[in-house]
């Protein structure tokens, strides 16, 4: 008797787990129990979307569409980008950069031809890349760091679409604190910080960086991106993202899915056991 009672403690847990995809809740609140035996499975499976479950591709879409309903509402009604009180140009007058003069004169010239003024002043000979990087680290109170000659090695990716939306890198990864640190080289948006670090499930550290050191990196990083980012520059509905999701999750095997949204895109990745695809759809 003590042996059959042994066997069973043993034999009870796994199989719990052999039922364990059977007995979890789906997300989706049109979902019926009986759909899952006699529709086609998403997966044996399902998949996760975020912190739920969902048991087929029908399911899929209709907890991605109020996944995303939930995010344009958070869009519409979040706080307003923080921007610093003073302006570039003072700041990079009050650092002794420049003189009144020449900050006149490249208000000025932005005036006629527009342009951000840290690069007039630059392409007017009136300050220099190091400088104007400087006075953005002073305006907006985060650190400069300087990038090796290098190709930068970090983990964690991020769109190269957003990348080039927010001049911004990930240019260095803290294992042991989960922590990524990503240089700016213009101004920092903290709407899409707040973003990164729950697509990633990391903490986001600001930092600046020049515009050369930028763009030195980022057209390393673009050619070797070509198959694990796809941008849908049409703008669409909740319903069209949700679909459009839909379709690569299942062409993947996703195993999960989550939703961030920033600027004018929805971005989505869809993980599998071997890679992870981005999609940024226009909002």
């Amino acid at each position: 008797m003590n042996a059959v009672n042994r066997a069973l403690k043993y034999a009870l847990p796994n199989l719990s787990a052999g039922f364990k995809p059977f007995l979890q809740k789906c997300a989706s609140a049109s979902c019926r129990p009986r759909s899952r035996f006699l529709g086609l499975p998403f997966r044996s499976e399902g998949m996760r979307i975020e912190n739920d479950w969902v048991c087929s591709p029908d399911c899929f879409e209709e907890a991605a569409r109020d996944r995303l309903a939930q995010l344009y509402s958070e869009r519409k009604y979040g706080a307003e980008c923080r921007r610093p009180r003073m302006p570039l140009g003072l700041s990079v007058y009050s650092l002794g950069y420049i003189t009144a003069e020449q900050l006149q004169a490249a208000l000025e010239f932005q005036r006629r031809n527009g342009g951000r003024i840290g690069e007039v002043l630059v392409s007017l000979g009136f300050a220099t890349q190091v400088q104007i990087t400087a006075a953005l680290s002073a305006q907006w109170g985060h650190p400069v760091l300087s990038l090796p000659n290098r190709q930068l090695q970090v983990p964690q990716r991020i769109p190269v679409k957003l990348m080039e939306l927010y001049s911004m890198l990930p240019i260095h990864f803290v294992t042991q604190t989960n922590k990524l640190v990503i240089g700016f080289s213009e101004f920092v948006e903290h709407r899409i910080l707040s973003t990164i670090e729950t697509m990633l499930g990391c903490t986001v550290v600001p930092c600046f960086i020049t515009h050369d050191e930028f763009e030195n990196q980022f057209q390393s990083i673009r050619m070797q991106s070509c198959n694990e980012e796809f941008v849908f520059d049409h703008p669409a509905s909740v319903q069209e993202i949700a679909r459009i999701t839909r379709s690569y999750a299942w062409q993947i095997g996703a195993a999960s899915a989550s939703f961030g949204i920033c600027c004018d895109f929805v971005w989505s990745r869809l993980r599998n056991s071997d890679v992870a695809v981005d999609l940024l759809s226009r909002i």
